[in-house]
């Protein structure tokens, strides 16, 4: 049976967490919000560097809320671990957010009003903003991307960082597609659109999600949501929009990595102890800096083999 709440709807809350700590800062922000989620569903993919033993902790600490908490380790990637909150929440609606971001005090409740206005929406899309250095900012984080169902033009682009979902709906398209290790959530939403799904967007319903530590985190974060925005564009051609939200995310990182790749010229020619070649020296510099880009990727092991081969056979000539 399907939990509700006093407002006419329940609403769980997922998250989905790997060796991330600040996850702790994640519930405490949910459980502080104006409209207390109905249950909590964390999904863990056996952490090794303490969070399961923070997060217990965490949930002791709130247990006099007496909101039912599920905690659950399960091995998979983010689409497995979306798909095990859906299984095991039971509650009408989902909503989802990520481990390394801080929820504004109103979330829940405007992500609840779009649907108490509407209960036949199937979706509702939040704005985030950005944390980290002591900066909190508001920043309108949506890209839209559009797909056309039936000569009308529906904006899909919202990610499981901050969105509502109907529970029976994304069982009606087949759960989160557990091949994509990103992207995972622009699939499914694009699946809800086609299947005539309600998706609306309310930018009252902000989340704030932490930024990369450092600028090769950041480099590689956007190269690995290039590669699997390319699965996602071959997997749906008839989608538009997202190819220039790629461009402008992968020039952004290129003009920050700019500053990384000067030091490695100024750490070249400023070295005394072998001035003699520095152009040799700088392309193996640089040549590092690809090969460490490449072991952070998320690729399988034998992708990443090749990958480190092809390169070595480079700098072999």
């Amino acid at each position: 049976m399907k939990k509700t709440s006093l407002s006419g709807i329940g609403i769980s809350v997922g998250i989905t967490v790997r060796d991330d700590k600040g996850i702790v800062d994640t519930i405490g922000s949910i459980l502080h919000q104006l409209r207390l989620p109905d249950e909590m569903v964390v999904v863990d993919a056996f952490s090794t560097d303490g969070t399961k033993e923070a997060i217990e902790e965490t949930i002791s600490y709130y247990d006099y809320l007496k909101i039912p908490f599920i905690f659950i380790q399960k091995d998979g990637n983010i689409a497995v671990g979306r798909n095990e909150i859906i299984d095991r929440s039971s509650c009408e609606y989902v909503a989802m957010t990520d481990s390394d971001c801080i929820i504004d005090y109103k979330w829940l409740y405007e992500l609840e009003q779009s649907v108490m206005q509407d209960r036949t929406i199937d979706v509702v899309g939040g704005s985030a903003g950005v944390f980290g250095d002591s900066v909190i900012s508001d920043i309108k984080e949506h890209n839209p991307a559009f797909v056309d169902v039936n000569g009308v033009k529906i904006d899909y682009a919202h990610q499981t960082r901050n969105v509502l979902l109907k529970k029976d709906t994304i069982k009606k398209v087949g759960g989160f597609n557990p091949d994509y290790v990103l992207f995972e959530d622009m699939d499914i939403m694009y699946r809800i659109a086609k299947s005539g799904g309600n998706i609306v967007y309310n930018p009252k319903a902000r989340i704030y999600h932490k930024n990369s530590a450092n600028i090769e985190r950041y480099m590689v974060k956007t190269l690995n949501n290039a590669i699997w925005s390319a699965k996602f564009a071959m997997d749906h051609p008839d989608t538009f929009g997202g190819e220039s939200t790629v461009g402008k995310m992968v020039g952004k990182a290129l003009v920050e990595g700019l500053t990384g790749v000067m030091m490695v010229i100024a750490g070249t020619l400023i070295d005394k102890s072998d001035i003699s070649n520095p152009v040799e020296r700088l392309f193996h510099g640089l040549t590092g800096i690809i090969e460490g880009v490449i072991d952070e990727l998320t690729f399988p092991i034998d992708q990443k083999s090749r990958l480190m081969q092809m390169l070595k056979s480079l700098i072999d000539r």
